[in-house]
């Protein structure tokens, strides 16, 4: 087996007949923002954001109430609490990954609905434990609006960055080596979409097919071996079809002798499975494949959440507006929430 020096530092083995890796120079600066790193990021600012909510709300009410001393120690704690739901709340709903941060709608939609959620959850708890005298009211409503402002304010600084950092390659990376079993075309577009993501491409090779024997394939993880050995190589990846998960298997035990991490990554149709939502069942692994109606949990909040927006449209301008003219031709009066929608339209 031979290999041959390209301009851009990748060796690829000519068991496949790929050509050369071309990839994009790194012109600017590299961010010290892994992109695989950016859930972490993301979660860590949304605490720092309500944390800072909750102090601001404190101080202001403070200061426009009585001008006396601050407590600034329940405004924390109150910040930390809040977040630690607010951030697993969003967890839960995968709403951390940097794909769903880009869907800036959805984003909106998943916070809007989890910071109403936490307070209605909080306020029901206090109400349980009857410990409403220990908390203000006004600080409770301006940590309520400065925290979504807050909140909606950084998904755009997000959604942003993360626009910047991709059409920009600003994201920082590891060095890796690129294992895959794919065609010229396929090859090189899995490398643009490494790069692109902060990855350094260091080398590539390329798995032999299915019909090959044993021997050529312990020849190609023993070239790989001798290639990482000594090289500033931080991870390896394997980009295959899932359909030859016995043969991966067999090439990752032979990579073992390797102190790295080896990845893979599903291509092909068999793919998609891997992008549905799954859980545990003992040994075995469920994969949604439909989504099922709301849970009893969804329906309580989904109803209070609309008993919330009932009862703050009934202040509006729109249902003062139809309050009257309701009086004066006789008619019964709308729902609340379709006269504020009514009212929003024109």
């Amino acid at each position: 087996m031979r290999f041959g020096n390209h301009p851009t530092g990748a060796e690829i083995s000519d068991a496949g007949a790929v050509g050369a890796l071309e990839l994009q120079p790194y012109a600017r600066r590299k961010w010290p923002i892994r992109y695989d790193s950016l859930e972490a990021v993301a979660a860590a600012t949304d605490f720092v954001a309500i944390v800072l909510a909750s102090v601001l709300s404190g101080l202001l009410y403070r200061f426009h109430d009585s001008g006396g001393p601050i407590d600034l120690s329940k405004s924390v704690g109150s910040g930390i609490l809040v977040s630690a739901l607010f951030i697993s709340l969003l967890k839960l709903q995968r709403m951390y990954g940097p794909t769903e941060l880009l869907l800036f709608r959805n984003q909106m939609r998943a916070v809007c609905l989890t910071w109403i959620s936490v307070f209605l959850l909080l306020a029901g708890t206090v109400f349980a434990l009857k410990i409403g005298s220990e908390i203000s009211r006004g600080t409770s409503m301006l940590f309520g609006v400065f925290g979504l402002t807050a909140l909606i304010v950084h998904r755009i600084f997000l959604k942003d960055l993360l626009k910047r950092g991709l059409a920009e390659r600003r994201f920082s990376g590891r060095n890796i080596v690129l294992i895959t079993d794919h065609s010229e075309g396929g090859d090189a577009d899995l490398t643009q979409t490494l790069s692109g993501l902060g990855f350094r491409v260091m080398a590539s090779f390329i798995f032999p097919g299915p019909d090959t024997d044993v021997r050529h394939r312990q020849t190609v993880a023993a070239r790989i071996i001798e290639r990482i050995r000594g090289s500033d190589v931080e991870e390896i990846m394997v980009g295959a079809d899932p359909n030859r998960w016995s043969e991966l298997r067999a090439l990752v035990a032979e990579l073992r002798v390797l102190p790295f991490p080896v990845s893979f990554i599903p291509v092909g149709s068999a793919s998609e499975i891997f992008r549905r939502p799954s859980r545990q069942l003992g040994n075995a692994i469920s994969i949604e494949l439909q989504r099922g109606p709301l849970t009893s949990f969804e329906h309580a909040t989904k109803r209070c959440i609309d008993a919330f927006c009932g009862r703050g449209a009934r202040r509006t301008p729109a249902a003062a507006l139809d309050r009257s003219n309701c009086n004066q031709t006789g008619l019964p009066r709308p729902d609340p929430v379709q006269a504020t929608t009514l009212w929003l339209q024109r």
